[in-house]
């Protein structure tokens, strides 16, 4: 599974069950920050996955690839309004298993595993649709890495 927020909306995206075969989800379900209570339907993703890479600023979330099988798409929710995520653009190449950040303005997709692991890091501008690009190398290949932000920058 994967999550992202807004200062009043949090989202989790995807997720799977079972302990093999895996059953992979597309949903996406949201919680009102200020209110405690259970999580409801905001729409689906494209496809189904298990855990892709999430980020988000005040008003948009990008969901990249995921984690059962390499992908170059990028998809993105208007976090405000409920509905199904719509295509956003492509990575520089497919893969799996990376890491998300953002900026506000700014979204950061890093490392992966495609046949083996990639140092690649992929940039977007969030508020607008379009293909990432090419924002540098990690200094290892490497998946399955963290990410954080200070609502400024990123590091994956």
């Amino acid at each position: 599974m994967s999550a992202a927020s807004s200062s009043t909306r949090g989202l989790f995206l995807s997720g799977r069950t079972g302990t093999g075969p895996y059953t992979y989800y597309d949903t996406i379900d949201y919680v009102n920050l200020s209110t405690q209570g259970n999580a409801a339907d905001f729409g689906n993703l494209l496809s189904t996955a298990a855990s892709g890479q999430a980020a988000s600023n005040s008003t948009r979330a990008i969901y990249a690839s995921n984690e059962n099988t390499a992908s170059n798409t990028i998809q993105y929710i208007t976090i405000s309004t409920n509905g199904n995520a719509q295509d956003f653009g492509d990575l520089t190449a497919a893969q799996q298993q990376g890491s998300a950040t953002a900026s506000p303005t700014r979204g950061i997709i890093s490392g992966g595993y495609v046949s083996a692991y990639v140092n690649t890091i992929n940039y977007v501008q969030i508020m607008t649709t379009g293909n990432a690009i090419d924002f540098g190398d990690l200094t290892l290949a490497r998946g399955n890495n963290g990410s954080c932000s200070n609502g400024h920058g990123g590091l994956g």
